[in-house]
């Protein structure tokens, strides 16, 4: 129903994650304020790479496992996640 926002909304997620992938100076004070920490601290501890791909292949084993142990009701194709 709303494929050009969904697919306008991803495209901007998979730029802010490789942004600040390769910024990490320019955005700790960002995530230092968003999580009430001084950025001096933040500034020193460890950073995560955010994710700038989704590949349907490495999630369909989570919602199968999910499936078998009913978190979720039945299985489903991780690629339903994906706007095309």
């Amino acid at each position: 129903k709303n494929h050009d926002a969904v697919t306008r909304f991803a495209r901007v997620i998979m730029q802010a994650a490789a942004y600040s992938n390769s910024h990490e100076a320019e955005t700790v004070p960002l995530y230092a304020a968003f999580v009430h920490l001084d950025p001096q601290v933040a500034a020193q501890m460890r950073h995560t790479v955010s994710a700038t791909r989704f590949d349907p292949s490495e999630i369909q084993p989570v919602i199968d496992l999910a499936a078998k142990y009913g978190t979720i009701p039945h299985v489903f194709d991780a690629r339903d996640f994906i706007a095309q």
